[in-house]
């Protein structure tokens, strides 16, 4: 692992039994969420026995690795799993549909219910202003296309016949 670079070597197996060298880069490895809310505790590397499962979000590859330290380097080890546990970090706490890049929560946050109720206030004072919202699409409405094109034409007919 090239932890300057985010990257990942690994040798695998081939289909004609022979390693070869994959690279792959550490933003597209996520660990998959744990099926069982009680096995939650046990989704990254904190026992030393068994193996973690981890995905390549970008080429659907799955790759295999030994908990146990040995076969580790302590810091990279520390390093890898903060990197690969980010897409379901929020499944530890008490909101299971919050990540830090996904949010099926219903739930708002404070900062996020002070951001709702101000946006409702401004489209209150923006409504009271310029009026209602007008739900017509005039640009694509056939007879007023039909229309405009009848009177850009008349234009360009006439203005030609001037020159």
């Amino acid at each position: 692992m090239n932890r300057n670079k985010d990257i990942l070597f690994v040798w695998k197996n081939t289909r004609f039994i022979r390693q070869e060298l994959h690279v792959y880069e550490l933003h597209y490895l996520e660990k998959p969420c744990a099926p069982a809310v009680t096995s939650w505790q046990n989704t990254g590397m904190t026992k030393s026995d068994g193996l973690t499962l981890v995905n390549d979000l970008r080429f659907d590859d799955e790759l295999i690795f030994y908990n146990d330290k040995k076969y580790w380097n302590v810091e990279l080890r520390d390093y890898f799993n903060k990197n690969t546990e980010n897409y379901w970090n929020g499944l530890r706490h008490k909101n299971v549909e919050e990540g830090i890049f996904i949010n099926n929560s219903d739930e708002l946050n404070s900062e996020q219910y002070a951001l709702a109720k101000e946006t409702q206030e401004e489209i209150r004072k923006a409504i009271e202003k310029y009026g209602p919202i007008q739900l017509t699409d005039y640009d694509m409405d056939y007879r007023y296309q039909l229309k405009k094109r009848l009177v850009d034409n008349k234009r360009d007919l006439f203005f030609q016949k001037a020159v």
